[in-house]
């Protein structure tokens, strides 16, 4: 997975939202490391901004965090489903 992330093969927003057991048990962080182009300063403060626990699993946040993530992250949808 982080390394279908860090070739941009996946998606933040597919990752979120897939069901999968590996997926849904994986840490927020180390996939938010494996996103091209963000620095690390960025990643540190993003889980903080949206409002997340630093050692959350993808499968611990709520749609409404998913999006809140994405959107400062400046990748969120137009329409969030809720």
């Amino acid at each position: 997975m982080r390394a279908a992330l860090a070739t941009g093969r996946l998606g933040l927003e597919s990752l979120l939202s897939r069901r999968d057991a590996t997926t849904i048990s994986a840490g927020l962080e180390p996939m938010l490391r494996a996103l091209p182009g963000r620095p690390p300063a960025e990643i540190d403060r993003t889980p903080r901004q949206a409002k997340i626990d630093a050692d959350a699993s993808i499968g611990d946040l709520a749609p409404r965090r998913r999006h809140l993530l994405l959107t400062v992250l400046g990748e969120a949808p137009a329409n969030p489903s809720r």
